[in-house]
């Protein structure tokens, strides 16, 4: 059985917590009772409307009304799992949260 490493300070990762919800969201520190995140984004199963294929959007999450530089402390007995974020949801959490669209492939531009 492969096991990731746990994600740590300045990962982006995914957490999914015990009534349902997931988001993804940068660490800024794990202890052995908090998580504390900030830029956290809600993730929504969603369905393109002309090609009807599934997908995810990233949502606001947490108290809309708060300062978008906060940070979040979460009770990890409310988390069922916390991993590294994927590539692909990389990309897009960058995107939404900085503006900054990261392309894909490498090699020099020209």
């Amino acid at each position: 059985m492969l096991l990731e490493k746990t994600p740590v300070a300045g990962d982006v990762a995914s957490i999914k917590f015990n009534n349902g919800d997931e988001i993804i969201a940068k660490i800024s520190e794990i202890t052995n009772d908090l998580v504390t995140v900030t830029k956290p984004l809600l993730m929504v199963l969603s369905q393109d409307p002309r090609s009807g294929q599934p997908g995810v959007q990233m949502a606001p999450f947490w108290m809309l009304g708060a300062d978008p530089s906060s940070k979040f402390p979460i009770n990890r007995s409310q988390i069922i799992c916390l991993v590294k974020s994927n590539t692909d949801a990389v990309k897009g959490y960058t995107a939404q949260t900085t503006g900054l669209a990261i392309p894909s492939g490498s090699g020099l531009i020209t």
